[in-house]
């Protein structure tokens, strides 16, 4: 929608314009294909007078291509569901296979084998049907253990995560991560993956538990860290939850509001009134 504002009409009325952009389409949408859409994205981000971005690495990668930045986090905030852990759980959201790496958590958990014992990972973002027929394209077979849950309403999806032992992520693509930061803000330990895009969560993964952070191809590597976090301590599990809670505050809900102010403000603009704030009357004939 950027690319095909009014530029010049909104230049001769002096209206700000600002572009809210997780990560470029330069990591995003690559090869020939793509290469109008990111001219058009370059054009349009040059032409606003702030590019909103969503974190330190979604601002990296927007910095080159834009007059200036301000970052508006996308306001993670912590589960409100209370743990009821039955069993050993891992949680995994894989909406775009491809993308999300399910080929990849797939062959993990297939190479845990007698290790993981009972434990289940629960797949979401992708009905069964779909899921399934993704794995058979690229050979895979349906490891034990594995549980399909598709796309799931917000209170059950936050009950589901805070059970989880682990959150296991091997995305090849992430426009900015928000399962991840989510996972952790729940205090649940994050498995994960390098990937392109502006992951933010990844760098923060690494700083709390760099053996749960491993390669990116090698299904041995990552079923170690995931076997690594299932065996994690109840006063480990306690600790990295509040490590996790003070890295992520940067990027929660609280901060957004005084984000935007600031953002507003650099443009000369007035923050609006709180949400439900009154209007002024007029009195008088």
């Amino acid at each position: 929608s950027a690319m095909l504002l009014p530029w010049r009409r909104l230049r001769s009325l002096g209206t700000k314009v600002a572009v809210r952009i997780d990560c470029p389409a330069k990591a995003q949408f690559p090869g020939p294909l793509h290469i109008p859409h990111r001219f058009f994205e370059r054009r349009a981000l040059r032409r606003a007078d702030v590019a909103l971005t969503m974190g330190p690495r979604s601002s990296e990668s927007v910095r080159p291509l834009a007059r200036a930045v301000a970052e508006i986090p996308y306001g993670v905030s912590r589960p409100e569901t209370p743990a009821r852990r039955n069993g050993v759980t891992a949680l995994a959201y894989t909406g775009q296979p491809r993308f999300k790496g399910l080929d990849r958590i797939a062959r993990a958990w297939d190479a845990m084998g007698a290790t993981r014992g009972t434990a289940v990972i629960t797949v979401t973002g992708i009905e069964e049907t779909a899921g399934r027929a993704y794995l058979r394209l690229h050979g895979i077979s349906e490891p034990e253990g594995w549980e399909w849950a598709g796309t799931l309403p917000r209170d059950e999806y936050e009950a589901r995560l805070v059970a989880a032992n682990a959150f296991v992520s091997a995305s090849r693509l992430e426009g900015h991560g928000i399962a991840q930061l989510e996972a952790l803000a729940a205090g649940v330990p994050l498995v994960t993956t390098p990937s392109a895009g502006a992951y933010e969560a990844e760098p923060l993964a690494h700083e709390l538990a760099p053996e749960l952070t491993v390669g990116e191809d090698d299904p041995a590597e990552l079923a170690g860290a995931i076997t690594r976090a299932f065996s994690l301590s109840p006063d480990d599990r306690a600790a990295y939850a509040r490590r996790a809670a003070v890295m992520v505050a940067p990027l929660a809900r609280e901060r957004v509001d005084p984000a935007m102010e600031a953002a507003l403000s650099s443009l000369g603009l007035a923050a609006p009134p709180p949400t439900g704030a009154g209007t002024p009357t007029q009195t008088g004939g």
